[in-house]
């Protein structure tokens, strides 16, 4: 995706020296830290972009896909707290954190849970050593959706299981809940979606719109009001030691990407 936006910004730039240049006002934004959390996006000062629309090059499968709708996201930090105890000498004295966490993620659902919504455990850490019981554990876990309304409910239901596990051991937790990033959705009319698929349609590419359960920087451009979309842009196999991307798909990527700069400044 940089390569294409580096070639992009080359083109348009050769373009504006000659007469007629039909594009508007063009900004191309690199951010660090993406995959971390969107921190990166999350500090841009969107008012000194000044965009009425975006696309973002971060979406896996051949080129033509447009991600309409993609997720908001909680990302829950519990700590379990016992009492530690020799586990030799006086184990009856102690309250095992760990046992406790065990008990919970094996209760928590997780994995899809309906078709709009997932739910992970990520991580899970806790103790010092055999012989002492551990008085300390931490996990941490996520929860997405399509609907705000079911990540609520099913944020609200995690908490009431692990507060009640945690009281049966008689441990205490401290449950931390941080919204991520919001979801976003577009109408299948919108004057963006639109512009797109007329630019793909001049490549002779058909638009496939679609859902994500994944977010991305667009999560943010369209929760601080700039209007933007997730595309594909041929990376396959995302994440893993097989990841490419065909040498055809980044020259049709830029062909697409100047057509959608034409569209969307008209």
């Amino acid at each position: 995706s940089i390569a294409i936006m580096l070639k992009a910004a080359d083109v348009l730039l050769a373009l504006k020296k000659k007469p007629g240049y039909p594009y508007g006002d063009v900004c191309f934004i690199f951010t660090i830290a993406e995959e971390i959390g969107l921190e990166g996006a999350k500090l841009l000062d969107m008012e000194s972009i000044g965009a009425s629309s975006g696309f973002v090059f971060d979406s896996a499968g051949e080129i033509g896909r447009v991600v309409l709708c993609a997720p908001s996201q909680n990302y829950i930090k519990i700590t379990v707290k016992g009492r530690a105890a020799h586990a030799g000498l006086n184990p009856e004295m102690g309250i095992n954190a760990i046992k406790s966490a065990a008990e919970m993620v094996t209760a928590m659902r997780s994995g899809r849970l309906d078709r709009d919504t997932t739910a992970n455990v990520g991580t899970i850490k806790g103790g010092k050593a055999t012989n002492i019981v551990p008085d300390h554990a931490e996990m941490e876990c996520e929860i997405r959706s399509l609907d705000d309304a079911k990540l609520e409910k099913k944020t609200s239901d995690l908490i009431a299981l692990v507060e009640k596990i945690s009281r049966k051991h008689g441990t205490s937790c401290e449950i931390d809940v941080n919204r991520e990033y919001s979801s976003y959705r577009h109408k299948k009319n919108s004057v963006l979606i639109k512009g797109l698929k007329k630019a793909l349609l001049k490549n002779g590419i058909k638009t496939r719109l679609g859902s994500s359960g994944g977010g991305s920087d667009t999560n943010i451009f369209n929760e601080r009001g700039i209007p933007s979309v997730n595309l594909s842009i041929g990376m396959m196999n995302p994440h893993s030691p097989d990841e490419y991307i065909r040498t055809k798909d980044l020259e049709t990527g830029l062909k697409v990407t100047i057509d959608i700069l034409n569209e969307l400044s008209r």
